[in-house]
C-alpha cells in the first residue's frame, strides 16, 4: 500500500521528457515513448515529427513489415537481413504447445514418406533381382521410387527456405546510419 501512496504523492522522481531547438516534444513516430532512454535517430528524408525514430522500434517496425523502404517518404534503408540461428530461434520460441504440435505432424509426415521409399526401393531391388519379373517393371519401380525421392527433397528445400523467410532479422547498417542524423537534446525536468 505505501507503495501506491509513493507513486502518487509528490515524493516520486521526476519524469524527464527530451526537446528539440523548438521547445517541441522528441518523441518515436512508432512507440511514442519520451521516456525511453534510447537515442533518437532521422534515418530517412522525413521532417518535422515523423523524422526521429528509435533505432530498435525501427528494426522491429522493419521485420515485422516486410520493407525495407519508408512507409512516408519512400526513402531506402541500408539494412543487413540474416536468419535467426538455431539456438536464438528456441530462446524466441514462446508457445511450445504449437510447436510441438506441429513438430509431430512434421516429424511424422518424414518418417510416413521415409518408409514409403525403403519400401519402393526394396521392390525396385526385388524386381531386379529376380529373374522372372520383367525389365520394364523393374524399370517402373524405380522410377516411382526416384520420383518419391525428388518430391521429399523438393518439399525438404521449399521448408527450408519458408523457415528461412519467417525467420529473418532486420537491422540497420550501422556504417549507413549517419552520425548527423542521431539527435541532440537536452534534457528537461519537469515535475
Amino acid at each position: 500500500m505505501a507503495k501506491i501512496i509513493e507513486l502518487f504523492s509528490d515524493k516520486s522522481p521526476p519524469i524527464q521528457y527530451k526537446y528539440d531547438m523548438n521547445e517541441q516534444l522528441i518523441t518515436c513516430r512508432i512507440c511514442y515513448d519520451e521516456q525511453k532512454f534510447e537515442d533518437l535517430v532521422s534515418p530517412c528524408k522525413c521532417i518535422g515529427s515523423y523524422a526521429k525514430v528509435h533505432p530498435s522500434c525501427l528494426e522491429q517496425w522493419l521485420c515485422v513489415s516486410k520493407s525495407t523502404s519508408c512507409d512516408i517518404c519512400n526513402y531506402t534503408f541500408q539494412t543487413v537481413e540474416r536468419t535467426l540461428t538455431f539456438n536464438e530461434w528456441i530462446r524466441k520460441k514462446r508457445d511450445w504447445k504449437l510447436f510441438f504440435k506441429k513438430a509431430s505432424i512434421v516429424f511424422t509426415i518424414i518418417v510416413l514418406w521415409c518408409s514409403l521409399l525403403i519400401v519402393c526401393g526394396m521392390k525396385t531391388y526385388y524386381y531386379f533381382a529376380d529373374a522372372s519379373n520383367s525389365y520394364w517393371s523393374g524399370t517402373i519401380m524405380f522410377m516411382i521410387t526416384f520420383f518419391l525421392t525428388t518430391i521429399m527433397w523438393f518439399w525438404i528445400i521449399i521448408f527450408i527456405v519458408l523457415w528461412r523467410r519467417m525467420n529473418v532479422v532486420v537491422s540497420l547498417d550501422k556504417k549507413h546510419l549517419d552520425e548527423n542524423s542521431i539527435l541532440n537534446y537536452d534534457a528537461d525536468v519537469i515535475v
